[in-house]
């Protein structure tokens, strides 16, 4: 927003406009000097230029009363302990800004922060360390003869359920260069699975529990069997294919080793505290990822729902690994760095600071002679308020100069409804998000839940065929025939009432007929 003047400036200009008016000066010049403004603003405001404070450039998307209406909207999610993230601000923004009618700004918001800086990270940042590990990358892809169609990279990230929960999902996801993406393994904190979870699960991934819901050894060797081996088995082009992956323990154990050299699998490990430059899950997709993810969960908060649960996860991540994991931002993730194509200078480059000063145009101011004359009218916004507003004050100016405190009324009068209207567009935008949480919440509560007894990781399939087994077990120990089993995927009905009078099941006491008979 521009600033505004010294109240005491602004005063002396309009004092120095009246006496030109009424003809006690009779030059701008001498008017400048005499009341101690500049000459060029006293020449625009001569000439129709209205002031600064009340015009607003297209440098600036918000009027200073939307500003602030969205500034009390913050505020107040902050004192209920839901402070929003910049995606909410600016979709609160945009909703305030499209309702006057005008196009929305993209959806780069800039956002300032210092990072901290780590002593062990900047030892690492040494070129020549670097310059070494791409060298040793590229006698490994010549030794072995692996080709680009065969290189892939894979991490795990950890999510939160949540905003300020302390419960935490791991997810491992695999890329290969070519920009497609292995199914994912999602680890969840517990010891038992739940058939409802298995069920929202899309057909080719995996789901596995820890004790405190991170990755180990197990799960890890575990994954390489079932789900990197057997979706990189028949696409491999070549006689071996790399796995780049940072210098974690549970990548580099004993039993990985071998299950590498059994499958032909040439691992390489980057070096220490430089994932954020040579991670390519780190460097694109998992910063996209979480953006996108936090975006969500905000959404959720909104709607009242304070406690993101596992199915909630489950139904979140696909949208925004969707969203993510596209062939080109894999492709870019490879290319950012230096891997494929090589090109080695796209880290190096970023290890000496660079400063690039690009000089911004300012913005270009737009006319109050290029708007079209307002026909008086209920304004609905408040784009056709100020519309109204000015065509009164223009009138009134026509007529008679109405009296200071006429005036100030006045503009409160406008100001009061303009924060009205702005309080009403953010209510509404709440009001929308409210109902579609309240939608997934009434869908959530309708399922059903039932529990696996199963150790190891587990596809939707696998899941619905191992509980279909459990049903027909347990039919066949309580002596009923199996193949009029009901469905386990289905709720069980309610067994029917047993009275306590007779003791007969189909009725309460209250319906006996033998106490009827009586």
């Amino acid at each position: 927003m521009p600033k505004r003047p010294h109240a005491r400036q602004e005063g002396r200009i309009l004092l120095a406009i009246n006496a030109l008016k009424n003809n006690q000066i009779k030059s701008m010049q001498a008017a400048a000097r005499s009341f101690d403004v500049p000459f060029g603003t006293l020449y625009d405001r001569m000439r129709g230029r209205p002031e600064a404070f009340t015009t607003y450039t297209k440098a600036f998307k918000m009027s200073q009363l939307e500003e602030s209406s969205l500034v009390q909207w913050i505020i107040s999610m902050g004192n209920r302990g839901m402070p929003p993230r910049p995606s909410g601000v600016h979709s609160i923004a945009n909703a305030l800004i499209s309702k006057r009618g005008e196009p929305t700004p993209p959806s780069s918001l800039t956002t300032k922060y210092i990072r901290k800086y780590s002593y062990q990270r900047a030892k690492c940042e040494d070129p020549k360390l670097i310059q070494q590990w791409f060298n040793q990358f590229l006698e490994t892809k010549a030794q072995y003869g692996i080709l680009d169609e065969d290189i892939y990279n894979f991490d795990e990230t950890g999510f939160a359920m949540g905003t300020i929960a302390t419960t935490k999902v791991t997810v491992i996801e695999s890329i290969n260069t070519c920009g497609w993406m292995l199914p994912p393994l999602v680890i969840f904190k517990g010891k038992h699975y739940q058939l409802t979870l298995t069920n929202l699960l899309p057909d080719d991934w995996r789901i596995e529990w820890s004790d405190n819901g991170w990755t180990n050894n197990r799960i890890g060797l575990e994954w390489l069997e079932k789900t990197f081996e057997l979706a990189t088995k028949e696409r491999t082009k070549g006689q071996y294919h790399m796995l780049v992956l940072d210098g974690h323990g549970s990548h580099i154990a004993l039993e990985f080793d071998l299950f590498y050299s059994q499958h032909k699998i040439i691992p390489i490990c980057m070096p220490p505290h430089s994932s954020y430059l040579l991670q390519l899950l780190d460097v694109t997709c998992f910063s996209v990822l979480k953006r996108a993810y936090g975006a969500q969960i905000e959404s959720k908060v909104r709607g009242k729902i304070q406690h993101i649960d596992k199915e909630d996860f489950l139904e979140l991540y696909p949208i925004v690994r969707q969203q993510t994991f596209k062939s080109t931002n894999i492709q870019s993730g490879f290319s950012a760095t230096g891997l494929i194509p090589y090109e080695p200078e796209h880290v190096l480059s970023k290890l000496h600071v660079q400063v690039d000063k690009t000089l911004t145009p300012p913005g270009s101011t737009h006319s109050s002679n290029s708007r079209t004359r307002w026909i008086p009218e209920t304004p609905h916004n408040s784009v056709q308020l100020r519309l109204q507003s000015e065509t009164i004050q223009r009138l009134l100016k026509e007529r008679n100069s109405p009296s200071t405190p006429a005036k100030t009324t006045f503009n409160q009068l406008v100001k009061g409804f303009e924060l009205a209207i702005h309080d009403g567009v953010i209510l509404t935008q709440e009001i929308e998000e409210l109902r579609t949480a309240d939608a997934s919440l009434q869908q959530k509560l309708r399922r059903t839940r039932k529990r696996l007894v199963h150790t190891g990781s587990l596809t939707r399939q696998e899941a619905q065929e191992l509980a279909q087994l459990n049903a027909i077990v347990q039919n066949v120990v309580e002596g009923s025939n199996p193949s009029t089993s009901i469905n386990p995927l289905q709720a069980p009905s309610r067994r029917p009432p047993t009275c306590s009078g007779c003791g007969v099941s189909g009725h309460k006491i209250t319906k006996c007929p033998q106490l009827a008979s009586h």
